[in-house]
């Protein structure tokens, strides 16, 4: 993979792991304090990269009354928690998601996006902006939509379209100092061919 090809040129090593057992997630954070997180729960894992903005001295993950909390050591003496309060200083704290660009297994034909849905699976009330960019991100998208995904259950956001292009790729952001934990759990493009884009 190109990450690890770089982190080994750059000498940057890991420095700590733990495992999420309640989010079947596998951590691991390296030296510059980026790290890779994978999800287990598929035949094949899925992994995204992460920027911690510290390098930890420690992590430790413990059940406490049937719940799951993960604490990480810095050397200056701070511990953090994972997934709890809000930020250091109360300010708010921006966060995006950007799905890779697809051509729908059409690369070279135009499409109409009439509708763009995404489900997500939350404890609580998430609130996010979707953004569609399109064809590699040259061309102007669809401006940012919000939409709502109830607590306790699957929820599914709508993004109407009405765009013609060759690929799509959406992004998901916010800006918050406290966010109920959600994951992605499916996205699907509503398209219609239009035409056969030559030279």
């Amino acid at each position: 993979a190109p990450l690890l090809t770089t982190y080994m040129r750059d000498q940057v090593l890991p420095v700590i792991s733990f495992k999420s057992r309640r989010k079947n997630q596998y951590w691991t954070v390296f030296s510059d304090g980026t790290g890779l997180v994978g999800f287990l729960g598929r035949k094949t894992p899925d992994w995204l990269p992460f920027t911690l903005g510290f390098t930890p001295a420690c992590a430790c993950s413990v059940e406490v009354s049937d719940v799951e909390r993960i604490f990480l050591g810095d050397a200056n003496g701070y511990v953090y928690e994972f997934d709890k309060g809000t930020s250091f200083d109360g300010a708010v704290i921006p966060h995006s998601l950007q799905l890779p660009y697809t051509g729908l297994g059409a690369p070279r034909v135009d499409k109409r996006m009439f509708e763009f849905a995404a489900g997500m699976m939350t404890d609580g009330t998430t609130t996010l902006s979707c953004t569609i960019n399109i064809n590699g991100g040259r061309d102007t998208g669809l401006a940012a939509q919000a939409f709502t995904i109830t607590a306790g259950e699957t929820g599914e956001g709508i993004i109407e379209g009405g765009i013609v292009a060759r690929d799509f790729s959406a992004t998901f952001s916010g800006s918050t100092s406290d966010e109920e934990p959600h994951t992605l759990s499916d996205a699907t493009y509503y398209i219609a061919p239009r035409r056969l884009v030559r030279g």
